[in-house]
């Protein structure tokens, strides 16, 4: 308790000392403020890895007519790149021991913190004052974006095939509390919006957009009087590729990203035919209940092959489909 109430005091420090206009002559070093973010940014974000799961990359981005742009994420299913333009911001970034960079808007006081990861790409706007309550991005030409029911949006290309998710919004201030925030959609622009009218906001205020393409948003396991069940939460974006053209590949690409992240945590036991159950949730679960919170996966049911597995409605020795 004494070290988690010391280290909240030294981030609030650390912040507020970020925020005060003598820090525009002396920049703070990019590794503070980006361990300072990760101080206030939620322990749990069912899209955002966050370096809890997956190790950080270096960013890739380039800087054209002032705008700054990065490589977000590589769609699995078509390989094309999700990129994300901040828009009049320094060509100049500070780049912190773990590959993350820091970089400054032209126009407010407003900095950008962006880490890249295997499935994504977040970038917490970090507002310094009331004057800077909105963050602009740009996910470029040919892009669309189609709102969801939690408020972020999946990502789709010009022939309207989904290639990647936003996140949900949140913003938090400087002593870790939510603060009311929204995503606005216009064309392949994104404007975040942080309500800055409270009286005791303590500044900065960390507001993060993750864009990326992440289909497991978490996985549980449970057990039954049969034997054990892993409950897999998919994402919004797992969900939208549900019966579609791409929805074999798409749960493929799921069940390598669930057994990366799940390996070491259970998932060792009757793998071909859990990866069956995995992919007959993708294709045919995720059409006939869209709202189905988990997709169960039954470690204890017999490995039946591709046909078998759907022929039993994704539950291999269960009632048939068809014959």
């Amino acid at each position: 308790m004494k070290r988690s109430l010391c280290l909240t005091a030294m981030t609030v420090l650390l912040l507020a000392i970020l925020a005060s206009p003598a820090v525009a002559a002396q920049e703070a070093p990019a590794d503070d403020l980006i361990e300072a973010v990760e101080r206030v940014s939620p322990k749990q974000n069912p899209l955002d890895p966050g370096g809890r799961s997956e190790k950080k990359k270096p960013v890739k981005t380039t800087s054209i007519d002032g705008d700054t742009k990065i490589v977000a994420a590589v769609s699995p299913a078509t390989g094309e790149t999700l990129e994300l333009t901040l828009p009049d911001t320094t060509s100049v970034a500070d780049s912190s021991s773990d590959g993350s960079l820091v970089v400054r808007s032209k126009r407010q006081t407003n900095r950008f913190a962006v880490q890249s990861f295997d499935h994504g790409t977040r970038v917490a706007s970090i507002i310094m004052d009331r004057t800077s309550p909105v963050s602009m991005y740009d996910l470029g030409d040919g892009r669309a974006l189609a709102p969801t029911a939690d408020g972020g949006a999946i990502v789709h290309n010009r022939a309207g095939e989904p290639i990647g998710q936003l996140s949900p919004p949140w913003a938090r201030d400087a002593l870790g509390r939510d603060l009311p925030t929204k995503y606005t959609f216009s064309g392949s622009q994104i404007t975040q919006i942080v309500d800055l009218t409270g009286r005791n906001i303590h500044f900065p205020v960390v507001a993060d957009p993750y864009i990326g393409v992440d289909l497991i948003a978490s996985a549980s396991w449970a057990q039954s009087t049969d034997g054990w069940r892993l409950e897999v939460t998919p994402t919004q974006w797992a969900r939208a590729n549900a019966y579609s053209t791409m929805s074999y590949m798409i749960g493929v690409i799921g069940w390598d990203e669930l057994f990366s992240k799940y390996r070491n945590a259970g998932l060792n036991t009757n793998l071909n035919g859990m990866r069956d159950q995995y992919i007959c949730h993708q294709v045919f679960v995720g059409v006939r209940y869209p709202n189905k919170p988990t997709w169960n996966l039954d470690e204890w049911r017999p490995d039946v092959g591709w046909w078998e597995t759907v022929s039993t409605q994704c539950n291999p020795g269960g009632d048939r489909w068809f014959d």
